[in-house]
């Protein structure tokens, strides 16, 4: 049978709620790190990842079993296909740095990689990226079942677009408030990993498509000296 966007039956107030909530866990986890004084990346990702899952359940608590799918074969093959998708992206943000003249800062990922065990940036990324896939899925989901009257291929359109552009305001303070890196390179780098769940309405997949995607630019950004060609469209 063929897999449809989950519906998930909730007031626009939970809704909103739940979004609200996931995206002030980004202050919530800088404030806790504050008051206790972690300084570890994986403790930081467990809070992170944490708080929005729990956002995500106010809006309805079998949320996480509808957007989390263990992958089949046709998911497999998809994965494929959407990691292509993501680099193609990379690609198109690119060129877009060069015609609208985006000046790119680093992501400060890079300035502590010397002195990161490969393991604990393994397993912090890997954990963060959940909380990640939760912030870019609510609002997209948020339109898909709160905006029915309007057609699903316009309403596909319009979620993608704005739970990009959310995403990449969220790197706003990552990329020192550059509102041309965050919003445009990083929304459209977003685009291209969504596309893993467009094909799929697995978050599984995109999860898989945005390990893959980071994972893969900071080993070509390290290992080949790339630092300066990717820096403005890492995500």
């Amino acid at each position: 049978m063929k897999r449809t966007y989950p519906k998930i039956e909730a007031s626009h107030f939970r809704w909103l709620l739940g979004i609200f909530l996931a995206y002030f866990s980004l202050i919530l986890t800088y404030i806790v790190a504050w008051i206790f004084k972690i300084d570890s990346l994986i403790l930081g990702a467990v809070i992170l990842s944490a708080f929005t899952l729990l956002s995500a359940l106010v809006i309805d608590k079998n949320i996480l079993k509808k957007l989390f799918i263990f992958p089949n074969f046709r998911d497999i093959k998809m994965l494929v296909i959407g990691v292509f998708c993501s680099f193609l992206f990379v690609f198109l943000a690119s060129f877009a740095t060069q015609i609208l003249k985006i000046k790119g800062d680093v992501n400060p990922i890079f300035d502590i990689l010397p002195n990161l065990k490969i393991f604990d940036l393994i397993l912090s990324s890997a954990i963060q990226f959940i909380g990640e896939e939760i912030l870019f899925v609510l609002p997209f989901l948020y339109v898909i079942n709160k905006m029915g009257k309007i057609p699903m291929a316009l309403r596909v359109f319009l979620a993608v677009i704005i739970s990009s552009l959310l995403f990449g305001a969220l790197h706003l303070p990552t990329y020192n408030f550059n509102i041309g890196q965050s919003l445009i390179i990083i929304g459209l780098v977003r685009t291209g990993i969504t596309i893993s769940y467009l094909l799929t309405k697995n978050l599984s997949i995109s999860y898989l498509t945005h390990g893959i995607y980071d994972w893969t630019l900071i080993y070509v950004a390290v290992k080949f000296h790339l630092l300066e060609f990717i820096m403005a469209i890492f995500l």
